[in-house]
């Protein structure tokens, strides 16, 4: 009976193990930055422009991104409570525009 005990716990000790790495791993792959693909012809003009400006392709990257975020949040003007009572396809057009992005 020894053996058998010995054993099991053998097998729960690796399979808490196991699991402990696997929780790992998902972690790890949550906390990494993600990755883009980006077709080689870009990547080639975006080399060549990160040249010019004495930078790399990730700052021209992030600066391009920063900005479409900016102008994007900047695009958004607030309607009254009083504006959308006169007009209700306004609220109709807010959530469209909500959906879509």
């Amino acid at each position: 009976m020894k053996p058998l005990k010995d054993f099991s716990k053998h097998q729960w000790k690796q399979m808490k193990e196991k699991i402990a790495q696997l929780s790992n791993q998902d972690k790890a792959k949550e906390e990494s930055a993600p990755v883009f693909e980006i077709d080689p012809e870009t990547y080639r003009k975006l080399k060549r422009f990160a040249e010019q400006d004495n930078t790399d392709i990730e700052s021209l990257l992030q600066q391009a991104i920063q900005s479409f975020i900016e102008h994007r949040t900047a695009s958004f003007v607030p309607i009254s409570e009083e504006h959308l009572a006169r007009n209700p396809l306004l609220k109709l057009d807010a959530i469209v525009k909500e959906v879509n992005s």
